[in-house]
């Protein structure tokens, strides 16, 4: 487990909460690591991922009083860890605005803005390059298309950019396309970013708050029984 910085301990203290509450049989392993961390630091917390082979890890803030040259110790951490998953779904006993909700998100996390190619022209001019390629393109697609396999998922949906990068979302959208007709999913309509948002309808929960009554919530629907945690 590593805290990270902002929210993370906050965050990282309700995940322990839920685990005692459910006596899910783990022992945390706590590796501290801030936005300040030196390489020795970085180098215990790579050796701690690899010797547990999993990890929960909160966000680490960068520190913009470095010089350009220092490396987000988020990248550092990333690990070719090229797909970023989010399970949006409506919890039992946790009330928000919209019901039923049970959407996945996959985001390519290596490239584009994530690439950390970055510097300065000439004196006041930057540069921060998007880079997009189509063997990494096709591999967050081909994890996409197998996750909506694997979890009965009847539509794959490409959401784009098009209509301001034309070019890194065309090399984009070459995985969906090439992958479609080998798996079962088929994608939907490509949707640009602003159109697609309005129609996810996401739940109101999370967010820059703390997440004390969501927990509370969750926790009040657990109860344990013969050693096993079972909904209330």
């Amino acid at each position: 487990m590593i805290p990270g910085d902002g929210i993370g301990p906050e965050l990282m203290l309700h995940v322990k909460s839920v685990f005692r509450h459910a006596c899910v049989p783990v022992d945390f392993e706590e590796v501290h690591v801030s936005s300040n961390a030196d390489e020795e630091d970085i180098r215990n917390a790579i050796m701690a991922i690899r010797r547990n082979r999993v990890a929960l890890k909160g966000n680490i803030e960068t520190n913009h009083n470095l010089p350009p040259s220092h490396k987000s110790r988020n990248n550092i951490l990333r690990l070719d860890l090229y797909a970023n998953v989010i399970h949006c779904k409506s919890l039992p006993g946790v009330v928000t605005r919209h019901k039923d909700i049970d959407i996945l998100i996959v985001r390519e996390n290596t490239e584009g803005e994530y690439s950390s190619l970055e510097h300065e022209s000439v004196a006041g001019v930057v540069e921060s390059l998007k880079i997009i390629t189509k063997a990494k393109s096709l591999r967050i697609a081909e994890y996409a298309f197998r996750l909506a396999q694997e979890s009965g998922r009847k539509k794959v949906t490409a959401v784009h950019k098009a209509n301001i990068m034309y070019v890194p979302s065309a090399c984009q959208s070459l995985g969906p396309r090439t992958l479609a007709t080998r798996w079962g999913p088929h994608p939907g309509t490509p949707l640009l970013l602003e159109d697609t948002l309005p129609q996810m309808h996401p739940p109101d929960i999370g967010g820059q708050g703390t997440t004390s009554e969501a927990i509370q919530d969750i926790i009040r629907h657990i109860r344990v029984i013969n050693g096993r945690a079972v909904e209330a």
